[in-house]
């Protein structure tokens, strides 16, 4: 668990911030073991040697100009001709 103590000035307010986007850094550069499923900061896992991958989705966009090529059934259309 991270306590950050109450602090007074500016000074000590673009720590804080600066403290901030150190961790927002961290976080983005998580990754995931494909073999073994542990979470490292490494491109190959220290336990088992496997490949690692980031561990965060893509972010999603309404707007996805792609969505019909990843995930191709969703947009399947068929072909009903009238008799």
């Amino acid at each position: 668990m991270l306590i950050l103590p109450v602090l007074c000035g500016s000074a000590n307010l673009i720590v804080v911030l600066w403290f901030v986007k150190q961790l927002a850094i961290l976080k983005s550069l998580m990754l995931r073991c494909t073999q073994c499923g542990r979470y490292t900061l490494a491109d190959v896992c220290p336990n088992c040697g496997g490949k690692t991958v980031t561990a965060h989705p893509a972010r999603y966009s309404p707007d996805d100009k792609y969505a019909r090529y990843r995930s191709p059934l969703a947009y399947q259309t068929t072909d009903q001709g009238t008799s």
